[in-house]
């Protein structure tokens, strides 16, 4: 497995300094840069020799997609991936809880048809760029659809689609008190991950804090070999981004 971190662009060079694998940008950051910030974003990550593995954050918060033509939230889309593309990115992560949630008038069976629909749309757009949308089971206070590793699952299958995949995040199962063992009937469906302590989503910095060693063991035993990324909040990240990660290198490799 290996270890990356969420981070904003104005991080970059501090990420590269600290050992990590890759870094995990902000989606929504990166399409709205101008072609010359871009352009100098992605020389940045050359320079600093750090891989750019997937991005985060898919949407602005002001999209959703029960309200909004589908047109115009793919022709966002398809500007983003291409350049999630040109950074090397292979996965992008699809949270975004507001722009997924649906409100009153609509009906759970007319919502979860209408994301399959538009997932698998998404799915095309990935295809043409050979990235994978990992879709993030979000805890309730987030969104109000797919809310738990077995949720996400079921949709993943549902939508059937070979550039749809799922993605384990540590915080929103602890918020939603789902077991860990939910990973195993995961298998090839799970292609991404996060983690954050389950208290305050803080970075992981100690063994005594929640159970990260069952969430990291049930990858393993499931044969996950792809990227964890730490998405937490930090008020230091240059002490705390190095502490979780040799913390959680440890915790993977005893």
């Amino acid at each position: 497995m290996q270890l990356g971190i969420c981070a904003d662009v104005k991080d970059i060079k501090h990420i590269a300094e600290m050992d990590f694998d890759y870094i995990e940008l902000y989606l929504t950051q990166i399409a709205a840069l101008s072609d010359e910030e871009f352009d100098t974003v992605r020389l940045m990550l050359t320079d600093v020799s750090l891989r750019c593995a997937s991005c985060c954050i898919m949407f602005p918060r002001e999209f959703n997609i029960h309200t909004q033509a589908f047109a115009e939230l793919l022709e966002y889309a398809a500007a983003a991936f291409a350049r999630a593309a040109l950074l090397g990115a292979k996965y992008i992560v699809f949270g975004s809880g507001a722009v997924r949630s649906y409100g009153e008038g609509t009906g759970t069976a007319e919502a979860y048809q209408r994301l399959r629909d538009f997932v698998t749309l998404l799915g095309d757009e990935a295809a043409k760029h050979n990235i994978i949308i990992t879709v993030e089971p979000l805890n309730k206070g987030e969104s109000n659809m797919i809310n738990s590793i077995t949720d996400g699952l079921a949709f993943v299958e549902s939508v059937n689609h070979p550039h749809v995949a799922l993605l384990a995040d540590f915080y929103h199962m602890r918020m939603e008190n789902e077991a860990v063992s939910a990973l195993l009937s995961a298998g090839k469906h799970l292609r991404h991950a996060h983690i954050a302590n389950g208290n305050g989503r803080g970075f992981p910095l100690h063994a005594q804090e929640d159970d990260y060693a069952a969430f990291i063991s049930t990858l393993r035993q499931i044969g996950y070999n792809g990227g964890i990324s730490i998405e937490g909040y930090t008020n230091n990240l240059t002490q705390d981004a190095p502490n979780s990660l040799a913390f959680l290198r440890e915790s993977m490799f005893p």
